[in-house]
């Protein structure tokens, strides 16, 4: 019995050594399937980490671009506000323009009668001072006194509004 014990055990041992080599192989591949596990993890950690800074960095463009768009709406309202401004002064100067139409032909008018009124009064003071310088008018009788002393007074307040004219 001594050989076949041997050879029983050496078998036994063989077998052994074959099941701890599989169970080295079975580790073994575990251990690398873990660490390219945790290559895995890792990498999608440091996935996750570029995700959400990338997620950061696109709120912040969101935020930037929102101010922006308010920006751009109360730029575009203040433009339609100095629109509006314009077209009323616009349409307010086309009422001045026609006003000043009206009244410059209305100033050509008046002017025209103050030329007529002082070619008038012009007329109006010879023939007073005429009369002052006695054609035609007796100091001698009390209406022609009268009259004279009219045309002294009417003659003396046309000079001085020509003195003070001038």
């Amino acid at each position: 019995m001594g050989i076949y014990s041997f050879l029983n055990r050496s078998a036994k041992k063989d077998e052994r050594i074959t099941e701890l080599e599989a169970q080295v192989a079975r580790l073994t591949e575990q251990n690398k399937k873990l660490a390219e596990r945790s290559e895995v993890e890792q990498k999608y950690e440091m996935a996750l980490r570029d995700l959400a800074a990338l997620n950061r960095s696109l709120d912040m463009a969101h935020e930037v671009e929102e101010s922006r768009s308010e920006t751009i709406k109360t730029q575009m309202q203040t433009i339609t506000d100095l629109q509006r401004d314009v077209s009323a002064g616009i349409e307010r100067i086309r009422e001045l323009e026609a006003n000043v139409a009206e009244y410059d032909v209305a100033s050509d008018r008046f002017v025209q009668q103050i030329k007529d009124l002082h070619r008038e009064s012009i007329q109006l003071v010879d023939f007073v001072r005429k009369c002052v310088a006695g054609s035609g008018i007796r100091a001698d009788r009390p209406s022609g006194a009268k009259l004279m002393e009219q045309a002294r007074v009417l003659l003396k307040q046309y000079d001085n509004v020509s003195e003070q004219a001038q």
